[in-house]
């Protein structure tokens, strides 16, 4: 298996797929997107609760995430339905 930080590192797409629970919820937070390899593409089709919204949203700002694919979301937040480099 292949660690957070590795992942972090190198990584120019990041894909999830993955259960969420109470251990896991926002585990893609505002600290991950920090530490990522600048640009990646972030793409969810497992569960909205997994990523901090308005920090994806922040990420996309400031291009640390170059776009994100999106087949949930946490909630219908327009600040990220809006942003110009989100698909849903």
């Amino acid at each position: 298996m292949v660690s957070v930080e590795t992942i972090q590192a190198e990584a120019d797409v990041i894909s999830l797929h993955l259960f969420a629970n109470s251990a896991n919820e926002h585990f893609f937070n505002r600290d991950f997107f920090k530490k990522l390899k600048k640009p990646v593409l972030f793409i969810n089709v497992a569960r909205g609760s997994l990523i901090g919204e308005a920090a994806l949203v922040e990420a996309l700002d400031e291009g640390e995430v170059i776009g994100a694919g999106l087949d949930v979301l946490e909630s219908e937040n327009p600040d990220l339905i809006n942003n110009s480099f989100t698909w849903t």
